[in-house]
């Protein structure tokens, strides 16, 4: 399972969603996907968009989790 660590990124740079809008030009439903673990897939545009606002990497937004079978 993969992990979008959004939420920990926005408290860690102590961010709103509505910043992150701001500087992202992110629509709020995109924003909420991520920020509640709703989100299904992600575009390298927006991984790069993300770890550039966040000054982060790949690693610290995106984790693997195995899952149980």
């Amino acid at each position: 399972m993969v992990i979008f660590n959004f939420k920990k990124l926005l408290e860690k740079n102590n961010m709103s969603r509505y910043r992150f809008q701001f500087l992202s030009n992110f629509d709020m439903r995109r924003i909420n996907q991520f920020y509640f673990g709703t989100a299904k897939n992600i575009k390298t545009e927006e991984i790069d968009i993300i770890c550039d606002i966040f000054e982060c990497n790949i690693s610290d937004f995106i984790k693997y989790k195995k899952s149980r079978n």
